[in-house]
């Protein structure tokens, strides 16, 4: 008999709505991306390469609906790139209007490239999840 049982159940925040459904290919993750979140309860979180925002804020939003004290992480130029395509203009502005008043305790959006935040966070900070939608950088 299997000693190991996993109950989604347990885990509701995986059946929450998000918050913030921007136009994604990340949609149907959403609720695997809220469940390891709840799961795994992060000291801090990263994502690199964040795009229009929709994986981020659903971290986010489980971070912040199952009170876990965890601190986020975006990183990205919100300029878009060659594998997702190009983002609007006010993509990141959209987004701050969005994430802002609901996670600016516990989350900071890094609009830089991204190996100067990185180290940054690195420094003091063990990062224990991380997210990553980034295309090799070409030399």
């Amino acid at each position: 008999m299997n000693k190991f049982s996993f109950n989604p159940l347990k885990y509701p925040i995986c059946l929450a709505f998000p918050s913030w459904l921007e136009e994604t290919t990340w949609g149907e993750h959403i609720p695997f991306g809220m469940f390891s979140v709840n799961a795994l309860r992060p000291k801090v979180l990263v994502e690199l390469g964040t795009f229009r925002g929709a994986s981020y804020c659903a971290f986010c939003q489980a971070v912040k609906t199952t009170k876990i004290e965890t601190k986020c992480f975006a990183v990205d130029t919100w300029q878009g790139d060659e594998h997702a395509g190009s983002l609007e203009p006010n993509a990141l502005s959209k987004l701050r209007a969005h994430h802002d008043p609901l996670y600016k305790d516990f989350s900071r959006l890094i609009n830089q490239l991204l190996m100067k935040p990185f180290i940054v966070l690195q420094k003091n900070q063990l990062i224990y999840f991380i997210s990553m939608d980034i295309i090799p950088m070409r030399q």
